[in-house]
């Protein structure tokens, strides 16, 4: 047993060493948590500790009781967290600015990507029937825009916004937003939008990127991409399969009015000389090789990998010599990447990165979409997005910030722990593999429960609790007796 923990590096002092880790990660961002006339800080460590600790059931009477005191209420965390005005994108902010000045985390890839969670009631900020994508439904539901950075076994929450549909910026649900605490500045953004301006201000942020990636919702935006290479960075997001593209630059322009012609003249660009296809049909006429991915429990990840230069068009809304309005076209090179994920089924993705660019990368950035959906999914299940249940905006807000710097708390702790692992070449004599698997958060809450372990009922408590729910349902019946013929 010895010599398995010291291949990870692992001792009873590192429990304690985690401990204090988490006490001095806290203080770095309690300043963050302050309003103009109070200082909140202690409660955020609450439900930080809720996050990282507890395993679900982490409504805030729950967190309470479990992190504080098994008779509390949970009252001032439902505050803290539902109508406490600290600001959410500080927190993200500072999340972004400590992993620029990372070393060990340069060069990454930002991927932007939305995630639902379904509602029992419209009621919610921003709820409304619209598309689940994690659950593949249409229903009542909130959808969140969400940010995630990777870097070589890396991942973090580092930037989210909640979607608000257009119906809530009608004149009848504007009346609820003071209740919900929405910005009374907000203006409607598409997803996609929310999506370019993360990435503006994650660049303005210094955030060490150097690909973004995307899902097919946005990747299969020709502004969604134009809009990152404008920004001088590169791209590999993935497009559904009927992605129309052509293999040669298309020629465009407007065509001649036939002279029989009724009607106006033809005014706005078609495709005059070009053929097009489908990505899916390039697949059936391109040659695959096999490349290199990464190094994982499994071994080596390897798929077979397409790389075609192909073009595709971009409609542009111009104006003649004459100042009339017409639709012009644009033909812009990318690169297709087509990658066999089993022998009948395929996924593509375009990039702005040249035909030159190193296979093995290409390779990389088109898998590495996947820890995407591992933030979310962490953030989700691990850290608690599940959990919420407050209707209003900040607490959506709120929630996920909190859940980032337990995503950001957990990223740390594998980078400190990483030196102490033994080299490759020693794991795989004495255990026979090249890669170990890491710490990941339930491992790393298993070992920080020892230290502060969850609040229990004892039998004097568990007796003064039941008495209180019992006490607050006669005081419930009281009231609504009250000035009715029943009461006695």
């Amino acid at each position: 047993m010895e010599t398995s923990q010291n291949i990870w590096g692992l001792s009873q002092e590192t429990i304690d060493e985690l401990g204090d880790e988490l006490v001095s990660f806290h203080q770095e961002f309690a300043p963050l948590f302050t309003t103009t006339t109070r200082d909140v800080s202690e409660h955020a460590f609450t439900e930080l500790k809720g996050s990282v600790l507890m395993d679900g059931k982490r409504t805030y009477t729950g967190v309470a009781r479990k992190i504080v005191d098994p008779l509390n209420d949970g009252q001032n965390l439902q505050h803290f967290m539902s109508d406490s005005p600290w600001e959410s994108q500080r927190i993200f902010d500072a999340i972004q600015g400590q992993i620029g000045a990372c070393p060990e985390l340069q060069g990454g890839m930002l991927n932007v990507d939305d995630s639902g969670n379904d509602c029992s009631s419209v009621q919610k900020a921003g709820a409304q029937k619209q598309y689940l994508g994690r659950l593949g439904k249409v229903d009542v539901g909130q959808v969140g825009v969400v940010v995630s950075y990777y870097h070589d076994g890396i991942w973090s929450l580092v930037d989210a916004e909640l979607f608000l549909p257009e119906s809530w910026f009608e004149e009848e649900k504007k009346k609820e937003w003071k209740r919900l605490h929405i910005p009374e500045d907000r203006e409607f953004s598409s997803k996609l939008e929310i999506g370019k301006s993360k990435i503006d201000h994650a660049i303005e942020q210094g955030l060490p990127f150097e690909v973004v990636g995307a899902d097919t919702w946005y990747g299969q935006d020709g502004s969604f991409r134009d809009h990152i290479a404008a920004r001088g960075t590169l791209y590999m997001v993935s497009i559904p399969y009927d992605t129309t593209v052509y293999l040669e630059k298309p020629v465009v322009g407007v065509p001649e009015t036939p002279a029989r012609h009724r009607g106006p003249r033809y005014r706005n660009e078609r495709v005059l000389e070009g053929v097009s296809l489908t990505a899916a049909q390039v697949a059936r006429k391109t040659t695959f090789e096999s490349v290199s991915v990464r190094e994982c429990e499994r071994g080596t990840l390897e798929y077979e990998h397409a790389f075609v230069e192909v073009w595709t068009l971009r409609q542009e809304e111009r104006e003649d010599a004459e100042g009339k309005a017409y639709t012009g076209l644009k033909a812009v090179k990318e690169l297709l990447v087509i990658r066999k994920d089993t022998p009948k089924k395929m996924s593509y993705s375009l990039s702005n990165a040249p035909i030159t660019t190193d296979k093995c990368t290409l390779a990389q950035w088109k898998a590495n979409r996947y820890f995407v959906e591992r933030t979310i999914q962490d953030t989700k299940t691990e850290a608690g997005w599940d959990d919420l249940s407050s209707s209003k905006y900040r607490a959506y807000m709120h929630t996920l910030a909190i859940d980032a710097l337990a995503l950001w708390f957990v990223a740390r702790v594998k980078l400190k722990m990483r030196p102490r692992q033994l080299s490759v070449e020693v794991v795989q004599e004495m255990l026979g593999v090249r890669r170990l698997p890491e710490l990941s958060f339930a491992t790393i809450r298993d070992l920080l429960l020892t230290v502060f372990p969850l609040k229990t009922l004892t039998k004097e408590t568990a007796v003064e609790l039941v008495t209180t729910k019992l006490m607050g349902r006669v005081k419930s019946t009281r009231s609504r007796l009250k000035g009715t013929k029943m009461r006695m």
